[in-house]
């Protein structure tokens, strides 16, 4: 299953600091995310998705959201079904997201999150 996490995604999470001499994108040939230095194809080392998805969280507080929750929702023969839960900032309900690992499912309320910004 094609993942949720996108290059927006990760500048709103790890903003380029223009004083610092690494960044965090995601390496193209991989999909995987890394830090880069500022030099050309510079790749210096992996984020753990599991990292990405906890920093992803703490960006979802910071946008204003009440409560951010995840998990296994229900393990079966076939695998888990992993959510994400977040409490609406401005009206009174809770949206949720599904996936097949709990990473995806938080990077998938992200990106629902930085599309309702947008308008």
């Amino acid at each position: 299953m094609k993942t949720s996490l996108t290059d927006e995604l990760i500048r709103e999470v790890y903003p380029i600091d223009e004083q610092e001499e690494c960044y965090v994108a995601i390496q193209k040939e991989t999909g995987r995310v890394m830090w880069f230095g500022k030099e050309l194809n510079d790749s210096r080392s992996e984020i753990d998705k599991h990292n990405v998805a906890n920093k992803c969280k703490e960006w979802i507080i910071k946008k204003g959201y009440k409560k951010v929750y995840s998990g296994i929702y229900e393990s079966t023969d076939q695998g888990n079904l992993y959510i994400c839960i977040i409490d609406s900032k401005e009206e009174d309900y809770i949206l949720d997201f599904w996936k097949d690992n709990e990473p995806d499912a938080i990077f998938e309320a992200c990106e629902w999150i930085r599309n309702k910004l947008k308008g």
